[in-house]
Formats: structure tokens, sequence, C-alpha cells
């Protein structure tokens, strides 16, 4: 009995070292495919934080060359005491930043996550102020045209104080233009350098 054992122990000692082989085998195996799975979930989250960054990039630069191409031409062309004719904001709404806004969070830094949010407040309160001047324009205009037309334009003592706030709007307009374009011209660099920071776009 002890030599059968004897002589069945390296048959028993293989299969062990074989089955420990295998485990290990498979471990390592285990080990590799998560390893290799989290660099390419790394990998695509970078690709896509650098994506965002880009499209911000590109959305924030075509408003501003927008704007500065015209209502930053028109008041640039104002002489002093004169107001922006009837205009409208090509940007109302901001499809890029308002469709990403959970990338905000993967931003590693405190500082750029703030100043992007900040300029996009900013460039939205630009609009709406925007959006209610024409608005005012356009009843002053409706309103001295029903006053003339009554034959009471001499009259209209409202006329002066309409025109002063339409002036004032103007000025305001144009700070606020001022404010937007220098916290774009210092955000726009920053994401520059995070795109390069983050390398070229992977080819799928």
């Amino acid at each position: 009995m002890p030599e059968q054992i004897i002589q069945l122990l390296p048959s028993l000692l293989g299969a062990i070292a074989g089955g420990l082989m295998a485990l290990l085998g498979a471990l390592w195996a285990v080990g590799r495919d998560y390893k290799l799975r989290a660099k390419e979930q790394k990998q695509q989250e970078r690709a896509e934080l650098r994506a965002f960054y880009q499209a911000v990039h590109a959305e924030m630069s075509v408003f501003w060359d927008s704007y500065k191409s015209t209502i930053g031409a028109a008041l640039n062309e104002l002489n002093r005491g004169e107001h922006l004719p009837c205009i409208a904001p090509e940007f109302e709404h901001f499809p890029v930043y308002e469709a990403k806004l959970s990338m905000l969070g993967r931003i590693g830094g405190d500082d750029l996550r703030q100043e992007i949010v900040r300029v996009y407040l900013w460039l939205r309160f630009l609009c709406c102020h925007i959006v209610a001047y024409s608005e005012d324009v356009r009843d002053y205009y409706r309103q001295s045209d029903l006053v003339r037309r009554s034959g009471q334009n001499a009259t209209w003592s409202h006329k002066k104080v309409r025109l002063d706030a339409l002036v004032r709007a103007t000025q305001a307009i144009k700070l606020e233009g001022g404010k937007v374009g220098n916290g774009i011209s210092e955000l726009l660099p920053k994401l520059e350098e995070q795109i390069e920071a983050l390398g070229p776009a992977k080819a799928s």
C-alpha cells in the first residue's frame, strides 16, 4: 500500500502543480485584462475631456468672433449720446456647454472649472441684456410712431427719458461685452494648454 502511494505521488504532485499553474495563468490573464480595460477607460475619459475642451473653445471663439464683427463693430461706430439700433444676438443658448454640464465634474482643477462656469454666466447675462435691450428699442420706435401719427410728437414728455435710457443701456452692453471679451481672452489659452496636455485624439 505505501509503495502504491509512493508511486502515485509524482502524478498527484504533477496534477497539483498543473492546477496551480492553470490557476496562476487564469489570475494573470484576469489581471492583464483588468489593467487593459482600466487603461482603455482612462484613455477614453481623457479623449472625452479633450473633446469637451475643444468644443468649449470652439463655441466661445465662434460667439466672440460673431459678437465683435456685429454688435462690437456697431458699438465702436457710435458717437457720444447715440444708442444701438434694434439688435439680436446670434447666440441665446450655448448647446455645447448646456449639453455637457456633467463634464465639469471631470475637470481636475477647481480654478479652471470655476472660470469656465463664470465666463458662460457672463455670456448668458450679456445675451439676455441684448435681448431685453432690443425689445426696449422696438417698443420705443413703436411708441414714437404712434405719437407721430397722432400729431403729439412735440408733447411726448417721455421721449427724452426713453432715449437717455437706451443710451445708458448701450453703454452697459459695451461694458459687459468688454468684460466678457477679457474673460474669453484669458480662458482660451488655458483651454489650449489642457487640450495639448491631454494629447492627440486616439484613432479608434
